[in-house]
């Protein structure tokens, strides 16, 4: 299961990921996507997309209610 955040200037992102790792046993994989310039211009102050992936939807839920 894949979380998605659209991480404003400033977001840490490092922060996230090692909250998902030590506290989520699912944890799999993370990616850092940057956003194309369409999605730029409608997320005024996004340039990147944070993808984190579970295998277990109860650890992505609790990330999601931490971080969303």
């Amino acid at each position: 299961m894949k979380v998605t955040i659209n991480t404003p200037a400033g977001y840490d992102v490092d922060g996230c990921v090692n909250w998902a790792i030590d506290n989520c046993p699912s944890f799999d994989v993370y990616r850092l996507v940057e956003l194309s310039w369409d999605e730029k211009n409608q997320l005024v102050d996004c340039w990147f997309r944070l993808e984190v992936e579970f295998t277990d939807p109860a650890d992505a839920t609790m990330f999601s209610l931490r971080f969303l």
